[in-house]
Order: C-alpha cells, then sequence, then structure tokens
C-alpha cells in the first residue's frame, strides 16, 4: 500500500501517457477518468472539473464529432460552467453523431 498514490489523480496523473495511445479517445477516457472522480468525491471538484474541460476539449480537436469527447464536453459544461444551452447542443451532438463507442485503449 506504500506504492499507492495519495489520491485518485495522482493515479491518473502517473498514468496518463497510457490514456494516449490512441488519441483522441485517450483524450476523452481521461476526461472520462476525472469526470468520474469528481462525481464520486474522491476529490474536490473544481481541479478535477477543469481537467475534464481540458481533456474533452482537446479530444473534440481532433475529432468533433467523438461521442466520447462529446458526452465529457457537455458533462463539464453543465456541472463547471453551468451553460445549460451548450450541453443542451453538445448533448445533442452525441445523440446525432450515430458512431460507435469503441475502447477507449488498445489491448
Amino acid at each position: 500500500m506504500e506504492n499507492m498514490p495519495s489520491s485518485s489523480s495522482a493515479s491518473l496523473a502517473s498514468s496518463e501517457a497510457h490514456f494516449l495511445i490512441e488519441p483522441p479517445r485517450g483524450w476523452a477516457a481521461l476526461a472520462g477518468c476525472y469526470m468520474g472522480s469528481a462525481f464520486v468525491g474522491q476529490e474536490r471538484p473544481l481541479p478535477l472539473l477543469q481537467k475534464v474541460k481540458e481533456y474533452s476539449e482537446q479530444a473534440l480537436k481532433l475529432d468533433p464529432l467523438l461521442p466520447e469527447g462529446l458526452q465529457t464536453a457537455a458533462w463539464a459544461k453543465m456541472m463547471l460552467d453551468w451553460d445549460w444551452e451548450e450541453t443542451e447542443r453538445l448533448s445533442h451532438a452525441c445523440g446525432r453523431s450515430r458512431r460507435p463507442t469503441k475502447g477507449l485503449l488498445k489491448p
């Protein structure tokens, strides 16, 4: 147990390179991990939500129709910015994407 990181975000930060094997899905995967940590209250949510926003924006720069990027961006807009119109737009775009989500990491 002494080798374990002291927090979930420290653990994520130490393994970020592994998520980026397949950008943009890797950026979306990181955003989703930080989103989950913020949602369950493992740490103070503001820094985690800022990472969700940053990583989902990175994913959408590379692929504007990526469902995972749209989902995490919508969640960040709702929880961090309280931007309901943009949250709705992103949510609807995700529904219209009709692209299947894939595994986020290569085996």
